[in-house]
């Protein structure tokens, strides 16, 4: 319910101004295409969101209620307009027009920011946070941090200067784990690789763990150390994101056999293999060092090496 609108002719510019004194607002539409409107906000005054259809400027004073919550420039609106924000406190803003120009006072606070056209920001209001999802956007103040779009350049300093650092972040995408299948053999260790997309992310780091430790281990390293005979599955997830891949690992049991020649000496050891062992290969290894030639039996498989 909107309790009082006063609307009057601005003295400076000849603008027109609405005033709004302890109203509670849901969704408000600005456009006047012969000029920005001017929104004073005061008293216990609410707004949900303001939808930008033209220029705009906004005031909070002697504000105790909670004011503008957030702001949206539209697609609609023919680009080249201003954005003047004195003294607001915002919880968001998203642009989503090109040619856009926002000015801010030192007493306006922008919690959230989301760019998608082109932009300039100018003045010295703080923006905590933004998400800047074009090409072309530029800051006289810094965010206090922000992240780029996967493809987006980075955002500059525009040339009149400004105070404030800013922290330029790029989200992880994808992650893969390389290679994505790997065997061991008791006791044998190995390193395995998270690939991150895109190269450039700002975090890359990852934490590793085994669905089945008691079959095989990784460390924070990504080293892999085969425990017991079975399968194990390694996983790789993102500190940025969530994002997670695998690795398949399969653990053999060497069984050595003698020098005996002939297929009694082969038929012996699978005999004598564990039959709970997990695999798809019988490795046969000369103990002259030739190449190992592999053999499938009644789809039971076992490791074998022989005996140098």
């Amino acid at each position: 319910m909107l309790s009082t609108i006063k609307r009057k002719q601005s003295s400076g510019g000849g603008k027109d101004s609405i005033y709004f004194i302890d109203s509670q607002i849901g969704r408000t539409y600005v456009l006047k295409d012969d000029g920005p409107v001017r929104m004073v906000v005061s008293g216990t005054t609410e707004i949900n969101e303001i939808i930008a259809q033209s220029g705009l400027t906004v005031e909070e004073v002697d504000l105790t209620g909670d004011g503008v919550e957030g702001i949206t420039v539209d697609k609609k609106v023919d680009g080249n307009v201003e954005i003047n924000l004195k003294g607001v406190n915002v919880e968001s803003l998203e642009i989503n027009t090109a040619g856009v120009t926002v000015r801010t006072d030192k007493n306006t606070v922008i919690d959230k920011l989301v760019v998608n056209e082109k932009t300039a920001f100018k003045g010295s209001g703080t923006i905590k946070d933004a998400d800047i999802n074009a090409d072309d956007v530029t800051f006289e103040k810094m965010p206090e941090k922000y992240e780029l779009a996967e493809g987006v350049k980075p955002s500059t300093r525009s040339s009149s200067g400004g105070g404030g650092g800013g922290s330029s972040k790029v989200a992880v995408s994808a992650i893969s784990v390389e290679p994505a299948e790997l065997v061991l053999t008791l006791g044998k260790t190995e390193k395995i690789t998270a690939v991150i997309s895109p190269a450039n992310a700002t975090n890359k780091k990852v934490t590793w763990s085994s669905d089945h430790e008691e079959v095989a281990t990784v460390d924070e390293n990504s080293n892999v150390t085969a425990v017991a005979t079975g399968t194990a599955t390694i996983t790789a997830t993102t500190e940025d994101g969530g994002l997670a891949a695998t690795c398949s690992v399969t653990v053999w049991k060497i069984v050595n056999i003698t020098r005996e020649k002939g297929y009694d000496a082969i038929q012996r050891a699978i005999d004598d293999a564990d039959n709970t062992i997990r695999g798809n290969h019988i490795g046969i290894a000369a103990d002259n060092g030739s190449d190992n030639h592999n053999v499938t039996r009644n789809r039971i498989l076992f490791m074998l090496s022989a005996v140098v």
